[in-house]
């Protein structure tokens, strides 16, 4: 476990988002951690955590009559802390070890009050080249269409693939993935090629590829894991920026909405052009674009992928650019009646109701605040 997952529960617990089971487990792991003479503090993994952690574990000492029941109750501040340090240091946190299909049953199936609003899901329209459209995530497992000779099936995982069969004379037909607000999707191309696609997304791919090229067409954001083929090179279009892949998994966020377009590469190499402007990038960079000038900066590749991993990652987010993410992900438009110079840092899971992460941000500014009415998040002093 990573220190941004370990930071994830310290905050959730802090605010008292913890379910009962979460909070029942760190009672067991404490009382069995204070009884183990073993237990030793760690050092430099933990640096950049320990001003969390003591805030968590004073403020949890402070309250511990309402959040813990520890069976020993005369807590020793130390061992308290020692017990905390040591779940960070030998991954032991409780969110990432129980099973995470229980947590996520619990927080889909409890009642949502109007003020509120749930994460989004595997949502997605995929429209085939004749126009005829079919919902993927209400599709059973299994064939789902063909085009020419290519077999359109939806796996056990959800995604879907395309299989084209050995000598295939068909034309490629032009098929599109399309995810709304609240939606998201993972795509096989027919090259074996995955696509992984964030909300309000589409890729525009062919049946087959039966080029010199394989060319796609992206809007929105999305992850591509390329399947390499030197002698038929991977394309993406985006908006007036191709990125060509040369062995690569990158990141591209392409929204018509954000001020840049950004492409992040986490492996291999890849080739970015942008009207007379090219680069190539190496993994741990990337390109920005904006009004056809494009850069190169060390990328925050962390960041980048949060959404792919389930979680929303803000490092220095303006307050604006925190909102277009929440409002895609939960389906809300957004009303400024106030806003806040106040640059946002912090991390929670996309499977998190809206009302969780707006305690959050409250918490970097509490001279704002946000109240949901209906599918408005309204933003006010």
């Amino acid at each position: 476990m990573d220190n941004n997952q370990v930071k994830i529960l310290l905050q959730r617990y802090r605010l008292g988002l913890c379910t009962e089971e979460e909070i029942g487990a760190i009672e067991q792991w404490y009382n069995d951690l204070v009884n183990n003479n073993d237990v030793k503090l760690p050092s430099r993994e933990l640096a950049q955590l320990d001003e969390e952690i003591k805030a968590v574990v004073f403020e949890a000492v402070k309250n511990e009559k309402e959040q813990l029941t520890p069976v020993n109750k005369k807590i020793n501040y130390l061992r308290y802390a020692a017990a905390i340090l040591a779940l960070a240091s030998i991954g032991a946190l409780l969110f990432f070890l129980l099973p995470r299909k229980n947590l996520d049953d619990n927080m889909s199936n409890r009642a949502v009050a109007a003020i509120d609003a749930l994460p989004g899901g595997d949502k997605a329209i995929l429209t085939l080249g004749n126009g005829t459209t079919i919902s993927l995530d209400s599709a059973k497992n299994g064939f789902l269409a063909e085009q020419g000779a290519t077999n359109i099936l939806k796996v056990n995982t959800g995604q879907i693939a395309y299989s084209a069969n050995a000598g295939d004379q068909e034309p490629a037909l032009s098929n599109t993935v399309t995810t709304p607000k609240a939606g998201q999707y993972s795509i096989i191309l027919p090259d074996g090629t995955k696509v992984w696609l964030n909300a309000s997304s589409s890729l525009q791919f062919p049946s087959k590829f039966d080029g010199l090229q394989r060319r796609v067409t992206l809007t929105g954001e999305g992850y591509f894991e390329v399947q390499h083929d030197d002698q038929k090179p991977f394309i993406v279009q985006a908006n007036t920026t191709e990125i060509h892949d040369l062995g690569t998994a990158f990141n591209i966020n392409a929204y018509n909405d954000e001020p840049t377009l950004q492409v992040t590469l986490v492996e291999g190499s890849a080739n970015v052009k942008t009207g007379v402007a090219e680069l190539i990038l190496e993994p741990g960079t990337a390109a920005t674009v904006k009004n056809n000038q494009m850069s190169k900066e060390t990328a925050d590749v962390t960041t980048a992928l949060a959404w792919k991993n389930g979680i929303f990652q803000f490092n220095k987010a303006s307050l604006e650019s925190v909102m277009r993410q929440i409002a895609r992900w939960y389906d809300l438009d957004i009303e400024y009646q106030a806003t806040s110079n106040q640059l946002f840092s912090g991390s929670i899971y996309r499977n998190s109701k809206a009302s969780e992460i707006f305690k959050i941000l409250e918490e970097n500014d509490n001279n704002i605040h946000f109240t949901i009415n209906e599918k408005k998040i309204i933003v006010h002093k």
